[in-house]
């Protein structure tokens, strides 16, 4: 039987994951650090590992997981297929990538790609060579030369027109948008986040756009998908909980042209936004991962999951650019529900809410309701751990 592992259980891009590969007749292991961890649940999961976290403890999930692997390999008489979900995974297997390609196969670019792509600077300095337009964004070496420009656009009154975000960093984890010209405490947050940037707004009303691809060993695209975010919270940016295949294939292009300078390998997400004012598109950044409306990929015709497992393998992949356009997803648990509840403007009655759990919820499966009750139960149980709260508006 074909064996794949799956790191980080607890996010839903996972149980996507999970859910696509079980149905294809893998054997699925889903590595948690908590029995409350979502994956562990679902129909077709087949085994439960509970381990370290590696965002708690990089060294002893490090000494875990090797050992796991190694017993593994030694067990089936082959490598094991692994799928990281998680940036700090991604990064823990590229810093141990000869260790671990002994037991496992896994698909991810070189080390020098993935620090490119998980910078804001590189990635929008990339772009910007290959003549793809960026927001008008300040880049600073030291915090002397960044508290320079803050105070610079205050005194100018323009602070407000701008966010500040950590040059490392995923979703909306550490964004800071100005209410007002003068904000304090900024020495602690370039400590807490690292080195910060700072970037001009877009117009709210500008759609958001993600081209989702998946490269080869040989960093030939082998298959990409776009949606358009509908709705998302926080309100003010974050995480899409409502989000619509589209078909794009100039940003298709363009993702396509930019993570090959990067000699990309494996999966990655490009996001982008339309600015209504310039109007442009414009790149964002790169998530070097499985992303979080995985799903909705997976239901209009591109099963990103099961591709890397086939890409890992050695199996010959023909190049897939069909897929359905006009599906909806949502994330409803918790993200479309806050939305729901927060969202003062166009929002739909609540029988029709309802009815979209069922119908557009990423979470229900009618071939996996164990999946779907713990996708309830294990986000609630979330509420009385704060180190994930964090992390539930990604």
């Amino acid at each position: 039987m074909k064996n794949v592992i799956i790191t980080d259980g607890f996010w839903r891009k996972s149980l996507s994951c999970v859910r696509s590969l079980g149905k294809a007749g893998y054997n699925v292991t889903v590595l948690g650090d908590s029995v409350f961890t979502t994956a562990f649940w679902s129909g077709f999961t087949n085994n439960r590992v509970l381990s370290p976290s590696s965002k708690e403890s990089l060294s002893d999930f490090n000494s875990f997981v090797t050992k796991y692997l190694e017993k593994k390999n030694f067990e089936l008489g082959e490598k094991i297929i692994l799928i990281p979900s998680e940036d700090s995974t991604i990064n823990w297997l590229s810093a141990h990538r000869r260790k671990i390609s002994k037991h496992a196969k896994f698909l991810i670019p070189d080390q020098n790609s993935l620090k490119l792509a998980q910078s804001k600077e590189s990635t929008l300095r990339a772009a910007n060579k290959i003549g793809i337009d960026i927001p008008e964004t300040y880049f600073f070496k030291n915090y002397n030369q960044f508290k320079k420009k803050i105070h610079f656009l205050s005194r100018k009154n323009l602070l407000k027109k701008y966010i500040i975000k950590p040059d490392v960093g995923s979703g909306s984890i550490g964004i800071i948008y100005p209410k007002e010209n003068n904000i304090k405490n900024l020495s602690f947050h370039w400590k807490k986040f690292g080195k910060l940037l700072i970037q001009k707004k877009i117009n709210s009303k500008g759609n958001g756009i993600g081209v989702s691809m998946i490269f080869d060993k040989n960093s030939r695209c082998i298959a990409n998908f776009s949606h358009k975010r509908i709705k998302e919270y926080p309100l003010k940016g974050g995480p899409s909980t409502i989000r619509k295949s589209i078909k794009n294939k100039n940003l298709q292009n363009l993702s396509k042209k930019l993570l090959q300078k990067l000699n990309w390998k494996g999966v990655a997400m490009v996001e982008w936004k339309i600015d209504i004012d310039e109007k442009k598109i414009k790149l964002l950044e790169i998530n070097p991962r499985f992303w979080g409306s995985l799903e909705l990929a997976v239901r209009s015709g591109v099963n990103f999951p099961l591709l890397y497992a086939h890409l890992c393998s050695g199996r010959k992949v023909k190049v897939n650019k069909r897929y359905k356009p006009g599906v909806i997803c949502r994330w409803i648990f918790p993200g479309d529900i806050l939305r729901f509840i927060n969202d003062k403007n166009n929002k739909e009655n609540l029988w029709n809410f309802i009815k979209s759990i069922f119908k557009e919820g990423e979470e229900y499966d009618s071939k996996d309701i164990r999946g779907f009750i713990s996708s309830i139960f294990c986000n609630l149980f979330s509420v009385f751990k704060p180190k994930y709260w964090k992390y539930l508006t990604r």
